[in-house]
């Protein structure tokens, strides 16, 4: 009974883990758009090199939530990384002045976790999905379209038992429900199509990150396990996309180690018109 004990304490402690960082990521990305639009808006404080270069800066992402960046004091990015309340949380990049990652590393209050992030991931190239819509897409990562109207965007050489993946749905808009952008019907529209494809579905958050871009994250009961999502609706005036991204028979923290490449995708996305979602 004591060795049950520990292993549910330390599925607690995962998932705990796991809900804090989607929390925190989901919490920071809608002032991440609009730090694309007025980057200056975001700035918390800076500080220079005695030449004047600056040496890093602190991005206010609301709810306790900052982004830390470091520059060589010739002015190469040094290093990328996320804080809360000062503490480091989430993924840090460490680059060389030939703008090539060095170091990757995951963090939970400070602390660094055994979750070790492929650098190479973090290569990214733009992908074009169709003529009106784009992203930006891990250079060693493939895209396949099947069924017709889905495209399937995956890890080349993938070493691990799972494959990070996500899946986008075309579709129009007209199938949606009436009411449309940013509203909670959209909402149980999602719900609904997650109940049909899974046996179980718990949601543990959503949120609508503009009028026109709604993240909802799950988990799925697959094959006797249960796995994390993270499902995305973009919806635009003709037509809508639907994104599902996750890591096929991958545990939660396989997940949680491809949760911030996820979210490098989803918010690259560009509309024909350049503006970024």
């Amino acid at each position: 009974m004591l060795h049950l004990g520990l292993v549910q304490n330390n599925i607690l402690y995962m998932y705990k883990i796991i809900l804090f960082f989607v929390v925190i990521f989901l919490s920071s990305c809608n002032r991440t758009v609009q730090n694309n639009a007025l980057l200056n808006d975001g700035f918390k404080n800076t500080h220079h090199y005695t030449t004047g270069q600056l040496k890093d800066s602190t991005y206010d992402l609301g709810h306790h939530d900052f982004k830390f960046m470091s520059y060589y004091e010739t002015g190469e990015l040094c290093e990328v990384g996320y804080k809360r309340d000062s503490l480091k949380n989430g993924s840090w990049r460490r680059y060389d002045k030939l703008g090539r990652i060095t170091n990757v590393e995951s963090y939970y209050k400070d602390e660094p976790l055994a979750i070790k992030p492929d650098s190479s991931d973090f290569y990214f190239r733009n992908y074009e999905v169709d003529s009106a819509m784009s992203l930006d897409i891990p250079k060693n990562w493939l895209t396949e379209k099947v069924k017709g109207s889905e495209l399937v965007l995956y890890k080349e050489h993938c070493t691990e038992p799972f494959r990070p993946n996500v899946v986008i749905i075309k579709g129009a808009v007209n199938n949606l429900p009436t009411q449309g952008i940013n509203n909670d019907s959209v909402v149980d529209f999602v719900v609904s199509l997650l109940n049909r494809k899974y046996n179980s579905v718990k949601i543990l958050h959503y949120e609508w990150k503009t009028p026109k871009l709604l993240m909802v994250y799950y988990v799925a009961h697959i094959n006797d396990q249960d796995i994390y999502h993270l499902d995305s609706i973009l919806i635009g005036d003709k037509n809508f996309y639907y994104l599902i991204a996750g890591c096929y028979y991958g545990q939660n923290s396989e997940f949680l180690k491809y949760l911030d490449i996820f979210s490098e995708m989803i918010y690259s996305i560009r509309l024909n018109n350049n503006n970024v979602i």
